[in-house]
């Protein structure tokens, strides 16, 4: 995943370490430089070499508060768990109560265009009543769909994205890690059968699975975590549900939906991946 380091401070810190340690550029555009789908720092069995050589607590604070996110926005702190976790889904409520001493705050404030935006989008999930085929409805007419049908032409459109994407290049070994490949590979593995003058039907989600989507969704939201690779707060929702979609059509079971969903995050997460999507216009629109 990639790791943000927004304090200057801390930034130098780390870079001081990888000195120490003998590796070269260890930031770059203030994310933690990714070798080989894996963090620099760590070593041939996965394990944390900053942590080796200097303990736990020299650690990026990024790192040592992982899952545990705490955000200050132009409206005041938030808290949270972070939805790319692979173990978020099982428990989104369970975040303790987090205080700035405890862990550093990230400081991500929006205009007043897209706090509009966000306010709405949390408002229709804290409303209840909502699906993941409602709320792409919802994105893209105002009124809340049935959550047993797909907006008109949405599953063909999507379709033709997905299979225009290319995204089996970000399953490589070289960029993306075991457990990645794992969550979402069966579901990237299923596009290129994907036809859009036919694709998959839509019958809804169980219940307890659309409210896992729906609660990992309003964490991505809440706590802006693609809000530099997305900085539009409708096109975060838009693309996170429609990664539910892909996802439902492999394995509707709330386990691998579930992970593949923190899978789908962690990937939105990266300019690249959101780009491509992106690159025909607002996945899922007719053209």
């Amino acid at each position: 995943m990639l790791v943000s380091i927004d304090d200057p401070a801390e930034r130098a810190r780390v870079q001081g370490l990888a000195v120490e340690l003998g590796l070269d550029r260890p930031i770059v555009d203030g994310r933690m430089r990714l070798h080989r789908a894996g963090c620099l720092f760590q070593d041939a069995q996965g394990q944390c070499l900053i942590h080796a050589r200097f303990g736990p607590q020299a650690k990026p604070a990024t790192c040592n508060q992982f899952p545990l996110v705490l955000l200050e926005t132009e409206s005041g702190p938030r808290r949270g768990l972070d939805p790319c976790c692979y173990h978020a889904h099982l428990q989104p409520d369970a975040a303790p109560v987090l205080s700035h001493a405890d862990v550093p705050a990230r400081r991500v404030p929006f205009d007043a265009v897209q706090a509009d935006a966000e306010r709405e989008i949390l408002a229709v999930l804290d409303a209840g009543g909502a699906s993941v085929a409602g709320l792409l409805g919802w994105l893209e007419l105002g009124v809340l769909g049935p959550a047993d049908r797909l907006p008109v032409g949405l599953a063909s459109s999507w379709t033709r994205s997905l299979r225009g994407a290319g995204l089996q290049r970000f399953l490589h070994p070289d960029i993306a890690g075991g457990v990645l490949r794992r969550s979402l590979g069966p579901a990237i593995k299923l596009i290129p059968a994907l036809r859009a003058d036919a694709p998959p039907a839509w019958s809804g989600l169980e219940p307890v699975v659309e409210a896992q989507v729906l609660a990992s969704l309003r964490s991505l939201v809440y706590l802006r975590i693609c809000s530099t690779a997305l900085p539009a707060v409708r096109d975060v929702a838009l693309l996170g549900l429609l990664g539910a979609v892909l996802l439902a059509w492999r394995d509707a079971r709330g386990g691998p939906l579930g992970s593949g969903l923190s899978g789908w995050f962690r990937l939105m997460r990266a300019p690249q991946f959101s780009g491509v999507l992106f690159s025909g216009g607002r996945p899922g629109a007719e053209s």
